[in-house]
Order: C-alpha cells, then structure tokens, then sequence
C-alpha cells in the first residue's frame, strides 16, 4: 500500500511538471487581463483566491489518479519546477501573445458593443420599469392591507 514503483513514480514527475506548466500558463492570462483591464484591489484578490482554489483541485485531483490521493513531495516539487520552467521561457511570448489577443477581441466587440449595448439599454430599462411598478404595485397592497387589519383590529378591540 505504501509502495509506490518507479514508473508511478516518473508519471506522477512528469504529470505534476505539466501541471506546474499548465498553471503558469493559466496564470499568464490572468496577468494579461490584469495588465490590460486595470483591476481593484478586490478584484485582484478573488482572481488569485479563484487561481489558488482551480490549482488546488487540479493538484486533488493529479494525486487521486496518479498516486491514489497520497501527496508525493517530489511532485510537489515537479510542479514548482514546470511553473518555473514555463515561467522562464515561455512566459513572455505568451504574454505577448495574450495581450494581442485581448486587443483584438476588445476592438471587435467595441465595433459590436454599440448595437448590442442599446439593445442591452433598453432591455434593462424595460426590467427596471416593471420591477419599479411591482414594487409601488406591492407597496400600494401593503398599505391597503394595513389599514384593512388595523380597521379590523380597532372594530374588535371596540376602540
């Protein structure tokens, strides 16, 4: 049970490397949107709180398939590695990459935002109305049930 053979051993190295990789990688586009869309301090932390939970359950779920749910030091160690390999070499390409591609991608939906964006306008404004009216609507009820218990209340009481 406690036995773990060498080739267990070398995937579980080599998935943990990619996975390290993989994350970095992931980090990248989520340093790209940083970079580009500046963010809040708030924002900043649940993107990082999010990227700390999806590496956790990547790495849950590297051991379940790889090792049967026992955490191996060495993969730990593989994935720091593959994070710093991915890291040093291509990173920057990528971040380039990304960049250019949340460039292109905020041009075209500019161009498309105008038509969907009135689109978008009116069917919020047509939601805020009805729900504006519901709720005078329900306040107006309100008030006519309050003055109906309270008339009954004073006939009972024999005010």
């Amino acid at each position: 049970m406690w036995e773990i053979h060498s080739g267990v051993q070398a995937v579980t190295f080599f998935a943990a490397f990619l996975l390290g990789a993989l994350l970095s990688f992931i980090y990248d586009i989520i340093k790209s949107v940083r970079i580009y869309y500046k963010h809040g301090a708030l924002a900043v932390f649940a993107e990082d709180f999010l990227f700390f939970v999806l590496s956790s359950l990547l790495s849950f779920c590297l051991y379940i398939f790889t090792t049967e749910g026992q955490p191996r030091l060495y993969a730990y160690f593989a994935m720091a590695l593959g994070f710093a390999v991915w890291r040093m070499t291509l990173s920057k390409f990528a971040l380039i990459l990304f960049r250019r591609i949340i460039r292109l991608l905020d041009t075209v939906f500019s161009k498309l935002k105008g038509g969907f964006y009135r689109l978008f306008d009116k069917i919020c404004a047509k939601t805020q109305n009805f729900f504006k009216k519901l709720w005078l609507w329900a306040k107006k009820g309100l008030k006519e049930v309050k003055r109906i218990v309270y008339n009954l209340f004073v006939k009972l009481m024999g005010k």
